[in-house]
């Protein structure tokens, strides 16, 4: 075994000289392999940025920090085929699989460590999904070669999410996409479709890395390359039949495979996230409202909520006919959000007629059409339709479909302009009163400490409430109790 080590560089200059490495490397191009494109994404991430990280090092071999352990052939073979022999999937070692160990483990290790983190976030439910439809649970690794874990990542062809579905592919799977949501970045939805997709390629095939390649490729350019092949029907048999991309696919899913199995030995360790699988938990809503509300009411950033909830593209949730609406939360957030339900949806209650409205208007881009020309076309400004379409720039393209929130007094009254603020200053007095109203409900309960012999139904009887209320409270599920804990107890009337 070699270990390599590092200096004190900066993450800027351990950053150049890694994508220096890749324009001296023969195997995988930097400029043409979309795996390399994925993992550099989460250089200039906001999306990983806005989650900070903790690092959380075990250090299970005693390397030093800097420490970048190397191995020789046989120990890579060795371990390869450890894992080969507990899976349906054909694990194999050879250079190619070799070349992305190492971009992995040597090259971008910084960032295959958050990747890493990710993983603790979404993998228990991937295997749960994959399980339920009898797929090999090593495909939870696969949105790492997909998107690096980035339930928002876009590759230059359009197919987008963790799992990386073209549009017509996902809708054929059952996911919607509008200018509202998009659940191609539904981190539960996109892993059912994904499953669904992979078990039906592993039918036309009976082989995993066949799926897999037809999974990046689609069909059709299999089944071009088992025709050029001359009839073969194994992957590393069309191997040179396949386009660059499919070729380094598979070897790139046995590579992640080996150092999740092995990453210790690599001195790699997760950097840990903010939030992991087991800690946050869904609530099903009644009504459209806005991320701004739920913020305000429950001490929560925009951030962290849109983090949790990348299915929607903007900050307000439509609640769709037909179609349930649900909304991730932090566990220890449900119980703050089910007792100010009602004050949350009637913060918005006074807007949410006339965003409902807005839903049914899109405006169509036409030649010669800016977005300046279309704020002023609507009487909006350029920010809010950046916001609401999530664009990054000021650029636009003729036919491009703009999601636009406007009211019935702004479509028809041009010169009324005082009106119109009249009714928006309204608007703002009744959400300030309704915050104001929900902020006193929330205060209506008193603090009691537990005492030795106490129990949530001596408690409940006590103080006139029941052992229910006094859970939702305090957003408990066990019905364990220490002397000294401080419950919130709720206050009927005035208190």
């Amino acid at each position: 075994m070699r270990i390599l080590k590092t200096t004190g560089l900066s993450v800027t200059a351990i950053l150049y000289c890694y994508l220096n490495l890749f324009s001296q490397d023969t195997t995988i191009k930097k400029n043409d392999d979309p795996i390399v494109s994925m993992i550099d994404s989460l250089i200039t991430s906001k999306y990983i940025e806005s989650n900070k990280f903790s690092v959380n090092r075990h250090n299970k071999y005693n390397f030093h920090a800097d420490s970048i352990p190397q191995y020789s052939e046989s120990v890579y073979r060795q371990r390869i085929k450890k894992m080969d022999q507990k899976t349906p999937m054909e694990f194999v070692y050879n250079d190619k699989v070799k070349a992305y160990i190492d971009l992995y483990a040597v090259r971008y290790r910084k960032y295959s460590q958050i990747i890493m983190g990710l993983t603790e976030i979404y993998t228990p439910m991937f295997e749960q999904i994959l399980d339920k439809h009898g797929v090999p649970l090593e495909l939870k690794y696969l949105p790492i070669v997909e998107s690096a874990m980035n339930p928002l990542a876009k590759s230059p062809a359009g197919a987008m999410g963790l799992w990386q579905f073209m549009l017509p592919t996902g809708k054929l799977f059952g996911l919607e996409v509008n200018s509202v949501i998009d659940e191609r970045c539904d981190p539960i939805k996109s892993t059912e479709a994904a499953a669904k997709y992979l078990k039906y390629l592993h039918s036309l095939y009976n082989d995993w890395n066949m799926a897999l390649a037809a999974y990046n490729a689609g069909p059709g350019t299999v089944n071009n390359a088992i025709r050029r092949s001359g009839g073969k029907t194994g992957y590393w048999e069309i191997y040179s039949y396949l386009p660059r991309e499919t070729q380094g696919y598979v070897p790139a899913f046995i590579a992640v495979n080996y150092l999740m199995n092995y990453s210790a030995e690599h001195n790699l360790y997760p950097v840990e996230p903010k939030m992991k699988y087991f800690q946050y938990d869904t609530v099903h809503l009644k009504q459209d409202l806005k991320l701004e509300h739920i913020s305000q009411l429950i001490n929560i950033t925009i951030e962290e909520l849109k983090f949790l909830n990348p299915v929607y593209k903007t900050t307000f949730i439509p609640k769709f006919d037909g179609k349930k609406a649900y909304l991730f939360l932090p566990k220890n957030k449900i119980g703050e959000f089910l007792a100010l339900e009602d004050s949350i949806y009637n913060i918005g209650k006074s807007n949410s007629a006339e965003e409902l409205t807005t839903l049914e208007k899109t405006h169509i881009v036409k030649s010669g059409e800016s977005l300046q020309s279309i704020a002023n076309k609507y009487s909006v400004s350029i920010g809010q339709i950046k916001t609401w379409n999530n664009l990054k720039n000021n650029n636009l393209y003729r036919g491009q479909r703009l999601f636009i929130r406007v009211s019935q007094e702004n479509i028809s009254a041009t010169d009324n302009n005082l009106q119109v603020n009249n009714v928006n200053n309204n608007q703002q007095s009744s959400s300030k009163s309704a915050l104001n109203n929900a902020k006193n409900t929330s205060a209506a309960h008193k603090i009691y400490i537990v005492k030795s012999g106490d129990s949530f139904y001596t408690i409940a009887q006590k103080n006139g409430t029941t052992i229910n209320e006094i859970k939702k409270m305090n957003n408990i599920n066990s019905n364990n109790l220490q002397v000294g804990q401080k419950l919130k107890i709720p206050v009927k009337g005035n208190g």
